[in-house]
């Protein structure tokens, strides 16, 4: 009995000293310096060096192609479509034909007006005669006066009915549309054609107001279509007032269209050029937000210590963008930039 006492009392005074044995360990192993500790944590980082470049800001603008001119061509007279002359799509010069409407009897009202004007002359070159001869009275002579002038009107009406008959363009541009066929009757007033002019050809887009502000009538501008087809002109309007819906501007520019090649209401973007700057051409990949929220670059300085810079965007391409707002040479974080902070020590690997 007294030996099995003995025998749980040695087990006991065993677990006991494997106990106190941990904690001792556990004190020495905290009681490490934190400095090792945190010299095993520090990222490491790739830069790439690089050097501003003089570059071009531009405004960029998206935008459509439009017809300098649109007019919808109406009647003046009632009548009938007697020929048609122009087909729709034909490029027309100013003046040419395009309708004829038939001239019922206005050829005959024509040539009585004449008549009428010719015997209005006379018989007011008569009453002048006898006015002067004393033989008749001034009333005589002035209502003789209103009726060649009233004969004279008449004839100036007969003579714009027969020419309305002939309906030609007002300007050089494109038949878009015909309204019209032969044979069709038509009142004053109804629609024609359709009429564009596209030389010069109107690009058309919307600025923000941060960059109205560089904006001028006159400057130089390209434009790209979708197509591909690239434009060189000026800017012809600038908005002086800002759309109450969007708070952007309307800005326009023209480019020679002589045949017109280029077709009205395409998608284009506009680009005019405002001054040269230093600037930096990195990948979009590289740019990341600080706490605030503000777009920029990390890079490291001469310590390892990681800088956030604030970057604007001034110029963008298909293999990167330019950026104003950084030293004229820096090294840039390119690998790891996601997992640091601004103002942590790094351990930099320097990229080809």
């Amino acid at each position: 009995m007294k030996r099995s006492y003995f025998i749980a009392g040695g087990i006991l005074l065993v677990i006991a000293l494997w106990m106190l044995s941990g904690l001792f360990i556990g004190n020495k192993k905290s009681s490490m310096p934190a400095s090792t500790a945190g010299n095993s944590s520090v990222t490491r980082v790739q830069v790439m060096h690089s050097r501003a470049q003089p570059v071009l800001r531009e405004v960029v603008v998206q935008g459509q192609s439009l017809a300098k001119r649109e007019v919808t061509l109406k009647t003046e007279v009632a009548g009938e479509i007697a020929k048609v002359e122009a087909r729709k799509g034909r490029a027309v010069k100013q003046g040419d034909v395009l309708l004829r409407l038939s001239a019922d009897d206005r050829p005959q009202r024509l040539e009585q007006a004449r008549a009428l004007v010719q015997q209005r002359q006379l018989e007011y070159e008569a009453a002048r005669s006898l006015k002067q001869k004393g033989l008749q009275a001034e009333r005589q002579l002035a209502e003789a006066l209103s009726l060649l002038r009233a004969a004279k009107l008449q004839l100036k009406g007969a003579e714009l009915d027969m020419q309305r008959l002939t309906i030609r363009a007002p300007f050089s541009g494109v038949l878009q549309t015909r309204l019209v066929e032969q044979g069709d009757y038509l009142q004053p007033g109804d629609p024609l054609a359709v009429l564009v002019d596209l030389d010069p050809l109107v690009v058309r887009g919307d600025v923000s107001e941060s960059k109205v502000g560089g904006l001028q009538t006159g400057m130089a501008a390209t434009a790209e279509l979708s197509n591909g087809t690239k434009l060189t002109g000026a800017i012809s309007y600038v908005s002086p007032v800002a759309d109450s819906r969007t708070r952007t501007f309307a800005i326009e520019m023209e480019a020679s269209n002589p045949s017109p090649h280029h077709p009205g209401g395409m998608s284009a973007t506009m680009r005019v050029p405002l001054a040269s700057e230093s600037a930096h051409k990195v990948s979009p990949a590289l740019l990341s937000l600080n706490d605030a929220g503000v777009l920029g670059l990390k890079s490291v300085d001469q310590k390892g210590i990681v800088r956030f810079h604030e970057v604007e965007i001034i110029k963008s391409e298909r293999d990167g963008l330019w950026l104003v707002g950084l030293p004229d040479e820096i090294d840039l974080i390119s690998v790891g930039q996601g997992f640091v902070r601004a103002g942590e020590q790094v351990d930099v690997e320097r990229g080809q």
